[in-house]
């Protein structure tokens, strides 16, 4: 291993509070950073996935380092793992999730053990922090302690910067529904057809398509709706049954309907974790095909 990465591997495994701030954020860059569509890019879930693991490394060297600090503080961490652990089989997680969640007390435990045989066959580990290279658990009582930012101003910064984080996060989810909403509407241009209009517009998003109801027998045609995700979307014909389909099905029965008669196509972009919705209609002419768009109305 090369010596310029062993400082780096000591700081991680000393100050796991703050490898763990640092993953649990690069989490949550990763989960924001794609614009929500139909498919998740190719690099989402493998760097998704390692952050999560990181962070659940730096939780079972938490517990370890915290065992060294202060046994009072690893007591606290670990009770918390098993509080988490039994409200999920209260919930009805299921088992393996509440063994997921208590996976890293026992993590902690058996690497410990591992640590300690090896120690105490080859002496000090490389990456033994200085308390656990003593095998001692905590400075005397008499040493003069530092201050409490000198002692977690890491953890107070990356707090910090997780909080900071959420927040960048939060109004940038705020900004999704108008600029799918603005996209869509900058690629719709007169003459287009249902299946067209409908094409232009970026998941998740809401659609009607209505007609006007027949002044001879008073009924309207069926109402179309739409609902896009990211796992694809449903489309509804007037009460019916849900289909779920893929994005060239949903097009190709558009295009394959009689829908002529239907005068209005109304359009709502929303995000899946903020109740936050910006709509706009668009008309249709005599044909069926795109007359007017309507300005964009932003509403919860």
């Amino acid at each position: 291993m090369g010596e310029g990465l062993k400082p780096v591997l000591r700081f991680a495994v000393a100050r796991p509070g703050t490898l763990f701030l640092a993953a649990l954020g690069g989490a949550v860059i990763v989960s924001w950073a794609a614009t929500p569509g139909e498919h998740d890019p190719a690099w989402q879930e493998p760097l998704l996935g390692g952050c999560l693991a990181l962070a659940y490394l730096a939780a079972v060297q938490g517990l370890r380092v915290s065992w060294y600090e202060s046994r009072a503080k690893a007591i606290v961490l670990a009770s918390l793992f098993a509080l988490v652990g039994g409200l999920l089989l209260q919930s009805g997680g299921g088992a393996l999730a509440t063994a997921i969640a208590l996976s890293p007390v026992a993590l902690a435990v058996a690497l410990e053990r591992v640590l300690r045989g090896l120690r105490a066959s080859h002496g000090p580990l490389w990456l033994d922090g200085a308390a656990e290279a003593r095998g001692v658990e905590a400075p005397p009582a008499t040493a003069e302690k530092p201050g409490f930012w000198r002692r977690n101003r890491w953890g107070c910064l990356g707090l910090l910067a997780l909080l900071m984080l959420a927040v960048v996060a939060f109004l940038w989810q705020l900004t999704i529904p108008g600029r799918h909403a603005a996209a869509a509407r900058a690629r719709l241009v007169p003459g287009m057809s249902v299946a067209e209009i409908v094409g232009t517009a970026e998941s998740p998003y809401m659609c009607t398509i209505v007609a006007p109801g027949d002044p001879s027998s008073g009924e309207a045609p069926p109402v179309y709706r739409i609902w896009a995700d990211r796992g694809g979307y449903s489309l509804t014909i007037a009460d019916g049954r849900s289909r779920r389909l893929a994005r060239d099905a949903l097009l190709a029965e558009l295009r394959g309907a009689a829908l002529s008669s239907y005068r209005e196509v109304a359009f709502t972009f929303r995000t899946s974790t903020l109740p936050l919705n910006v709509s706009f209609r668009v008309t249709l002419d005599a044909a069926g095909r795109l007359k007017e768009v309507g300005p964009s109305r932003t509403w919860d």
